[in-house]
């Protein structure tokens, strides 16, 4: 564990401890005052200068919250607003995690809207899947004409363990394979059949856990 001297204007505002990507705020350290009261904000207002000091953006008005799982961190890598692709995924697995899973394949369904067969969320002023969100939340990195594919073929399902990348090709050539009662393929094997198709279609494509 590194210390750190943090300082705001011409003077040291407090020491914190460096955690890996995390700054935690020491507030007895040389007894001196946290640095919440030292400065006289709270420590939502620190992210947002510690943000501005290193010049990433910040907006009048917008809460900034924390990506880790630190309370006291005041990190700016750590930090992010609300609609940060990041949170809204931490926000939509919380809901999930109170959703009844349907039988029988187990999908974790949420609400679609009249304009969209997908649920979809806002980021970033921008509407998008769902389905695409906790993909990339799960370290899949999709180009941006792939798509997330549902193993299920339940398009209002958004049971991470139901989605897989693949081509807009791949998801017409998988919807007619199901469609066909000597072609289905159960969960494991449209998840072994959607792994061999995209190493095809991304072979210098590096997937966490393939």
């Amino acid at each position: 564990m590194n210390r750190l001297k943090l300082t705001c204007g011409t003077g040291i505002a407090a020491f914190i401890n460096e955690e890996g990507n995390c700054w935690i705020l020491n507030d007895g350290y040389f007894n001196r005052k946290p640095l919440t009261a030292k400065i006289g904000k709270t420590i939502e207002s620190v992210r947002r200068f510690l943000r501005k000091n290193n010049g990433m953006p910040t907006y009048k008005g917008r809460p900034v919250k924390k990506k880790c799982d630190n309370d006291h961190c005041i990190s700016p890598t750590c930090s992010a607003y609300a609609d940060d692709p990041v949170l809204v995924s931490k926000r939509i697995m919380k809901k999930l995690q109170g959703t009844e899973p349907t039988v029988p394949l187990g999908c974790l369904k949420l609400p679609v809207s009249r304009s969209s067969p997908y649920p979809m969320v806002k980021v970033n002023g921008d509407m998008k899947k769902v389905s695409r969100l906790l993909l990339e939340a799960s370290g899949v990195k999709l180009w941006s004409d792939d798509e997330a594919s549902h193993l299920c073929e339940q398009k209002d399902c958004c049971e991470p363990n139901h989605l897989m990348p693949a081509s807009q090709s791949m998801n017409q050539r998988f919807t007619i394979l199901q469609s066909k009662p000597e072609t289905k393929l159960s969960l494991d094997e449209a998840r072994e059949w959607h792994r061999r198709e995209y190493r095809k279609y991304r072979p210098d494509w590096l997937i966490p856990g393939w």
